[in-house]
This record gives C-alpha cells, structure tokens and sequence, in this order.
C-alpha cells in the first residue's frame, strides 16, 4: 500500500506541470489504484482473504456496487459548476424543454393559446 500511495503523491505532484490534470486517464488510473488499496485492506486487514469464497463476496458486493455508482457519479456529475458548458447531456435537454416551453414553441398551444384565439375573434 506504501508503494501505491507513494506512485499516487508522486504521479500527483506531476499532473499539472504536465498538462494530465483533470484527464479521463488520469481519474482511471487513480479510481484504479484506490480500488487495488480498498481490496488489500479488505483482504489483509478485515481478514477476508482467508474466509469461503461465498461469504467474500457476500460482504464485498455491496461495496463494489456502492463503489461502482459513486465512480459514476463523480465522473458525471463531478464538472457541473452552473456554468452552461459543464452541464450534462441530461441537464441540457432539460434546459432546452424549459425554454421551449417558456417561449412557446411547445406543440398544441393548450388552454392559454385557445383562449387567446377564441378572445381575439370577439374584439
């Protein structure tokens, strides 16, 4: 595990002199390396690695599947600021439905546009 941390601090320190900061390999490698960290101390530390191999993996799926969701939502939600450009592909299509509908251009035209018809035919 020192080996590790000591390549993570040192690869760390790099990063931005080099340009690697914030780069998708760069996550990888460190989500990658966290998660050879978390396996050793489970295996060494928390005495798993010498239980049935059915009770393994009945302690660690939740922790893979919590671990898997929290990588998914940093890596797609871990940019957004507010900023217009950081939005997700989903929060743009929300945007754009709202000032759709804001402007109108939403199909149909409902209560407010029969209104507005039926009130400009008796003036």
């Amino acid at each position: 595990m020192l080996i590790i941390t000591i390549f993570e601090l040192i690869i760390g320190f790099m990063a931005p002199g080099n340009g690697w900061s914030g780069t998708l390999w760069l996550k990888t490698l460190f989500i990658g390396l966290t998660i050879v960290k978390a396996g050793f101390i489970v295996m060494a530390f928390m005495h798993l690695g010498h239980e049935a191999k059915f009770f393994k993996y009945t302690v660690l799926a939740p922790y893979v599947v919590f671990m898997f969701y929290l990588i998914f939502i940093s890596l797609n939600e871990g940019t957004y600021s507010g900023k217009p450009a950081n939005r997700t592909p989903i929060d743009q299509l929300l945007v754009k439905q709202q000032e759709d509908l804001r402007s109108g251009a939403h199909h149909g035209g409902g209560h407010e546009a029969a209104a507005s018809e039926h009130g400009a035919e008796h003036h």
